[in-house]
């Protein structure tokens, strides 16, 4: 934590959290349904699986490395989201699957944001109740 920010290697640990996170949830989703096929989903369900695992790992990633953070937790959740989304998307190219990259950049921005404003929201309350953050 530098100057009550984020040090880069928090922003890299939240990162692969997230990268990693996304992976365990295409995996389960892999191995309960074995037989799925990218090319017959429609559209809601392709949204569905590109959309909703970012971002629950964004979510989960920005929570993580903001909740000692002191300010601007929404734009630190940002710069959270574009890293993960940077990542997953060498990642996907490396694997060669780029299907539902923009869902999932969307994914990774939109999660990581709202765990900014969940953890601003939980010291707001924090602070309204008098406590003290523990260091």
């Amino acid at each position: 934590m530098v100057d009550g920010q984020p040090a880069f290697e928090e922003y890299l640990s939240g990162v692969f959290v997230a990268i990693g996170l996304t992976f365990v949830i295409f995996l389960c989703v892999s191995t309960t349904y074995p037989d799925i096929n990218p090319d017959s989903l429609s559209i809601f369900s392709l949204f569905v699986l590109s959309f909703l695992p970012p971002l629950l790992s964004g979510a989960v990633a920005s929570f993580l490395v903001l909740r000692k953070a002191r300010s601007k937790n929404v734009v630190n959740g940002v710069k959270v989201g574009l890293w993960t989304s940077v990542v997953g998307l060498l990642v996907g190219a490396l694997l060669g699957n780029l299907r539902g990259g923009l869902w999932m950049v969307l994914g990774y921005i939109v999660g990581s944001v709202i765990g900014g404003l969940l953890i601003r929201y939980l010291l707001t309350e924090r602070n309204l109740l008098g406590e003290t953050a523990s260091e």
